[in-house]
């Protein structure tokens, strides 16, 4: 069978369960969206997305030459400098990176907030001020505490729901109880670095996506339409609004996808996270191409080969997406060993499907929001999506897919965005964010 028609019968293959990027209406989905985001704002209404108010003005001013400790608590790693605004830029020192608690083994809660002490107590006395990046959903209090939600990633501690993060820091850390913490999450740390380096731009609005080990976007919402706080409702001017996007479930999920939810640590959760992002990606191509397998559609040395591996990296599958017949991933390996130039065939067809509807409902999350604020319509004032993730930048075809999307936007529906990258972006915002009067 030649290539074209192989790539037919994945595409078959994909539509069979249902995970087919051509079948999803992106209007539809972008609508849907959207009515998830004004539910989630309002009180008493259901909805998949958090919509967690950061209490953070996008207008404040980010004190000077002061020194910050900025904290990163990531999907993977811990990152932690010390920061200081000047006007020539930002002067990043004491920059370390430690393995984020809870990633290799269950920790108690105690025991995590203890690790992320003793990670900052050599630069504790630098400064007053700390910024503290928290990648996982957490209700952001209106002093900008932290009280965890849940934890997700397949990051696992135990009793941590409910814990106040600035607090339990402060009680951990060499003289914490005289620091003021301001505690926010990934994604609203991307926007924040995004609008700090674009001043100078003409950007009708801002937005922050991460896709790195999750996923999550971060967006500029009117206080008055914030029905659910009190607080915001009443006043003027804005605030961020963290979606908790990773949890959004209105989506199509297919066999694979099912199949991966069921052996995760919080089945039934996190649904859109499972379709893009780096803690899962690569588990969801290999649970595809076992699928395909099974159904009889590999050579049998192969298809043993493939059944027996219990576990695909997300490099590993992006890997396979900008390079197919590269050395490099497991899939690759298995295939040169044991394969066909059709079984090949077969599966970078499917790999790139997969990936092209996880670029496909990535942009729908953009485009949700742009339906829900109006922004982006004139061509000389686009939205500015910051973009920070080694998921997002680890695949140069991935990033082709979306920009696609962002084409598509722009011509079927007059909606502008222009996609730009902050360095150490989610370090940058958590130290803005310490240091905003």
């Amino acid at each position: 069978m030649d290539k074209n028609n192989l790539r037919k019968e994945a595409a078959g293959f994909l539509k069979q369960h249902k995970m087919w990027a051509d079948e999803l209406d992106f209007e539809h989905e972008s609508s849907l969206f959207a009515k998830d985001m004004e539910d989630g704002l309002n009180v008493g209404e259901k909805s998949t997305l958090k919509m967690i108010p950061g209490y953070i003005d996008p207008s404040a001013n980010v004190e000077t030459n002061k020194a910050v400790i900025a904290v990163d608590a990531g999907g993977t790693n811990f990152r932690r400098a010390l920061v200081t605004f000047t006007n020539k830029g930002p002067i990043i020192s004491k920059f370390k990176k430690y393995p984020m608690p809870g990633v290799d083994k269950e920790v108690e809660v105690d025991e995590f907030f203890e690790i992320i002490a003793r990670y900052l107590n050599s630069i504790a006395d630098k400064s007053e001020n700390i910024g503290f990046c928290f990648s996982y959903p957490a209700e952001i209090m209106p002093d900008r505490e932290g009280k965890i939600i849940s934890l997700t990633k397949e990051v696992k501690v135990k009793n941590a729901t409910g814990v106040e993060i600035g607090k339990e820091l402060k009680n951990k850390l060499s003289g914490g109880s005289s620091k003021s913490v301001a505690v926010l999450n990934d994604a609203t740390a991307t926007l924040l670095s995004g609008k700090a380096m674009a001043e100078d731009k003409n950007y009708d609005d801002f937005i922050g996506l991460i896709l790195g080990t999750g996923m999550n976007t971060c967006y500029v919402e009117k206080n008055i339409n914030v029905k659910k706080s009190e607080i915001l409702s009443g006043t003027e001017g804005y605030t961020l609004i963290n979606l908790e996007s990773g949890g959004y479930g209105n989506i199509k999920r297919g066999t694979a996808d099912i199949k991966l939810d069921e052996k995760t640590i919080n089945p039934g959760e996190q649904l859109m996270e499972k379709m893009l992002s780096g803690a899962y990606m690569g588990q969801l191509v290999l649970e595809t191409i076992k699928l395909a397998a099974s159904e009889g559609m590999l050579s049998e040395d192969l298809s043993d080969e493939i059944c027996d591996l219990e576990k695909l990296s997300s490099v590993d599958s992006a890997d396979l997406l900008d390079d197919p017949e590269g050395r490099r991933n497991l899939i690759g390996k298995a295939i040169r060993r044991h394969g066909t130039k059709e079984d090949g065939w077969l599966i970078e067809a499917i790999v790139d499907g997969l990936y092209e509807r996880s670029a496909k409902y990535l942009a729908v999350n953009i485009n949700g929001i742009l339906v829900k604020t109006g922004k982006g319509t004139a061509p000389e004032k686009p939205v500015c999506l910051v973009i920070d993730g080694s998921a997002f930048y680890g695949s140069k075809k991935f990033m082709e897919k979306f920009d696609r999307y962002l084409d598509f936007m722009k011509e079927s529906f007059g909606r502008h965005v222009e996609r730009i990258k902050v360095e150490d972006a989610s370090l940058m915002g958590s130290a803005i964010a310490g240091l905003l009067r």
